[in-house]
């Protein structure tokens, strides 16, 4: 792909390749390593590792071989609304159901637990507990400590006036 150091130096996009092909000139070129990591950000080890590769593939062995992260897989908004719908659908709906759900239905795996849990909450569940009112909850209880709440309420008025 390139002829010579100088000409990947010249035309390279890729400034991790530059250093690279600037780091060899210079150690070709007798100059100190120590100097030469100095100046250009990078340890020995790095020289080091490069030169080695360059010894033993020439200025090519220097190009990166890194492609770029492979696209993120996302959901149409027709699915987000399908998966949305089906979500609400259940009264227990958590997290590991949602990812399996994805994975098989869509072919879709987030990254980040996140994008799952943003999911579960704009269908109106929670991921701390995968239902949508706590299952211990009393009404009687509640109702009792309200009316407790309010009567006290009204003696701390009357004591104030």
């Amino acid at each position: 792909m390139y002829t010579d150091l100088e000409d990947l130096i010249k035309h390279s996009t890729k400034a991790s390749e530059i250093k690279r092909g600037i780091a060899i000139k210079q150690d070709l070129a007798g100059n100190r390593r120590k100097l030469i990591a100095e100046i250009l950000s990078v340890t020995e080890a790095f020289i080091s590792k490069w030169r080695f590769i360059y010894d033993e593939y020439g200025v090519n062995g220097l190009i990166s071989t890194h492609q770029g992260a492979k696209p993120r897989a996302f959901l149409s908004e027709e699915q987000r609304s399908t998966v949305l719908s089906h979500i609400r659908s259940h009264s227990i709906f958590g997290f590991s159901d949602l990812v399996s759900y994805l994975q098989n239905s869509y072919g879709v795996s987030f990254k980040s637990h996140q994008s799952y849990y943003e999911l579960l909450h704009e269908a109106g569940m929670s991921w701390h507990k995968s239902q949508k009112t706590n299952p211990r909850r009393d009404e009687q209880k509640v109702e009792a400590r309200r009316r407790e709440i309010k009567k006290n309420s009204a003696k701390n008025e009357k004591a104030s006036k």
